[in-house]
């Protein structure tokens, strides 16, 4: 069986008002359901060896996220302890991918100046196309599949 976690990245800003995010980006992460506990082990191995000082119980490492955009400012920063620590967690990152043959299909919009994504069909066609995609992988692995999206604050995606 495989696990196929969607979670989105980007906003829905009102018409007009200017892409406070260039992207929208929904990505499923697709794991097989043998590899979650290690995988979700070494993730928060990986999460205590770059954020020491950040929580003190073991559990609270599954509660405290790693913000691409906070990766993003510390790769372009002036200072060379925050870019060989934000490409510290990039690479232990990948390495986790890499070791538990995590597959990764999403959907990207380069939004359009003084334009608005609709949230509602923009997350629908987005979900259904990593489903779509999850499906097809499901069928040459020969296995089954559960599809779990990131919950979503609908009233703060849609800018109300």
């Amino acid at each position: 069986m495989c696990v196929c976690y969607v979670d989105e990245s980007g906003g829905f800003e009102a018409p007009n008002s200017g892409p406070r995010t260039p992207l929208m980006i929904f990505a499923g992460l697709i794991v097989a359901a043998s590899a979650i506990r290690p995988l979700t082990a070494e993730f928060l191995a990986l999460k205590r060896t770059f954020y020491p000082g950040e929580v003190l119980q073991h559990l609270d490492y599954v509660l405290a996220e790693v913000k691409g955009s906070e990766l993003r400012r510390a790769v372009r920063s002036g200072s060379h302890r925050e870019r060989r620590h934000a490409f510290g967690v990039l690479d232990g990152a990948m390495r986790l991918i890499e070791h538990h043959d995590i597959r990764i299909v999403g959907r990207v919009w380069v939004k359009e100046p003084a334009k608005a994504l609709e949230p509602d069909s923009t997350y629908t066609y987005a979900v259904q196309d990593i489903a779509r995609h999850f499906d097809h992988y499901l069928g040459h692995q020969n296995t089954s599949g559960l599809v779990i999206c990131d919950g979503r604050d609908h009233r703060r995606a849609s800018g109300q």
